[in-house]
Parts: structure tokens; sequence; C-alpha cells
């Protein structure tokens, strides 16, 4: 007659994870695959490793696909931190010169004014930027200028680039388009 588990969801009785977890059962375990190996597992010499021409292979395929890759993933570091710039000169540290804006009613002097009260102005509800002033990607920091040279009505905002010169065609840049030209 077949005993009924249905008391322990029809799992497999206490005894017998016992008896796998026993140390008893850990050396059987290990005796049958650690111990006497070339008679519990009738393997021929050659079959336990790998031939000179397979490792070959395995590493001309993997030649391969890493010279397919490459190429493909070289240029993206370039295009990331330009867009990581771009981030935050639209958006996180815009955000902040434009809460400082509605909160002071003026646009900061300086970067530094967006993450220490310079001014002891009780209106100042900072620090605008939790994470202190943040650098380009190329380890710069971020260049801020109030009024805007090439945005008269508000500020400039802007990063020199992977070039680290001003001026250059590679600045990133908060100017707004004219769309009428």
């Amino acid at each position: 007659m077949a005993k009924n588990y249905s008391h322990v969801g029809g799992l497999a009785p206490f005894w017998f994870l016992k008896w796998c977890l026993s140390p008893l059962t850990v050396e059987r375990v290990r005796h049958l695959f650690f111990q006497k190996r070339s008679q519990t597992l009738c393997r021929d010499v050659k079959a336990n490793g790998f031939s000179l021409m397979e490792l070959l292979i395995v590493m001309v395929i993997l030649g391969i696909l890493v010279g397919l890759a490459a190429p493909q993933l070289a240029g993206r570091t370039d295009v990331a931190k330009r867009d990581a710039a771009k981030a935050d000169i639209l958006g996180g540290i815009a955000i902040a010169i434009d809460l400082y804006n509605v909160d002071m009613g003026r646009y900061p002097s300086a970067l530094l004014d967006l993450v220490k009260n310079t001014a002891d102005d009780e209106r100042w509800r900072g620090p605008y930027l939790k994470r202190g002033l943040p650098k380009d990607p190329w380890g710069n920091g971020y260049v801020y200028r109030y009024p805007g040279v090439t945005n008269p009505d508000s500020y400039d905002l802007y990063s020199w680039g992977p070039d680290k010169k001003e001026g250059t065609a590679d600045d990133i840049t908060n100017q707004v388009k004219d769309s009428s030209s």
C-alpha cells in the first residue's frame, strides 16, 4: 500500500531530504565522481580535453566576431558623450537654473549659485543641483554666461566638447535656433 504524502503538499518526505543532505551521502557522491575516475567513467584519455585544432577553430571564430563587432561599437562612445552633455545642458542644469529663476526672480550670476546661497537670500531654496556642479563628459566644467551672447534674453550654457576649446564646431550649447532663417 502506497503512503499518502498529501499532508506535505505531495513533496518527498522529510527522511529523503535528510538522506540527501547527510554527510554519508555527500561522501558517496564525492567517491563516485572524484575517486577512481578511470574505473567509473570508462572514457578514453583523448576525450578528456580539446585538441589544438579545436582550440584554434574557436579562437578564429572569436576573432571574426570581435572583428565584426568592434567597428560597430567604436564610434558609440563619442556619440554617447555628446548625448550626455546635451542632456545635462538642456535637462538637469537648465531645470536647476529655471528653478532658481522662479525662486529668486532672476537668473544666477554663476553656476555656483545653484549649489550655495552666496547672497544669503532667504528666497533661496537650494541646493538646486543635489550632486554639486557637474563636469562635462570630458572632465571640464560647464560654461555659464548671463546675460547670454547667443541667447540675449536668457543665458548661455555650453560645453567645450571633446577638443576642450571654446568657439569650435564641436561645442555643445543651449543656443536657440532661429526658425525664420
